[in-house]
């Protein structure tokens, strides 16, 4: 969610889980920049919303995959 944030808006620079800055695809072509630069940015309500409507999708047996040591989303 924040990858997609991060084409709209500067606060999403950061990718959480290295705390790097987002670096640039491996192939260009994999993603349209173009198309990705349009739309509003992700509140945090909405982050959170599309978080748990995501969760709601994982099979149980992935589910310890969710969490990590402080407790947090990935």
């Amino acid at each position: 969610i924040r990858f997609y944030d991060k084409f709209l808006t500067k606060r999403s620079g950061v990718n959480p889980e290295t705390k790097r800055p987002w670096e640039r695809p491996e192939v260009d072509g994999n993603i349209s920049i173009d198309k990705l630069s349009k739309g509003r940015p992700i509140n945090k309500r909405k982050t959170k919303a599309l978080i748990a409507f995501l969760r709601t999708l994982t099979d149980k047996r992935y589910e310890h995959l969710l969490i990590n040591k402080n407790n947090r989303t990935r």
